[in-house]
């Protein structure tokens, strides 16, 4: 019998350049927003006053927000009794 040889195709890797490219222009998006955002911000909350830069409060309250959304969320999703 004569066999025939295999055709392979490769294929690129998952994710590989396409993800590297995102992560680069996010990587500058965030430096450009810091960068523009150094103020010093004076923030009241209850008893506490104190100052910090303007891209921290964003940055905290972002992870704040998605944080209470992932919370949120699983609540809604488990098993109802």
């Amino acid at each position: 019998m004569d066999q025939q040889p295999q055709i392979q195709v490769q294929r690129a890797p998952r994710g590989g350049r396409g993800r590297l490219i995102v992560v680069a222009v996010l990587a500058v998006i965030v430096a450009i927003f810091i960068a523009q955002n150094r103020v010093g911000v004076k923030m009241n909350f209850l008893w506490l006053h104190f100052t910090w830069p303007a891209w921290l409060i964003i940055v905290l309250s972002l992870v704040i927000g998605v944080v209470a959304g992932l919370l949120i969320g699983a609540y809604a999703r488990r098993p109802k009794k």
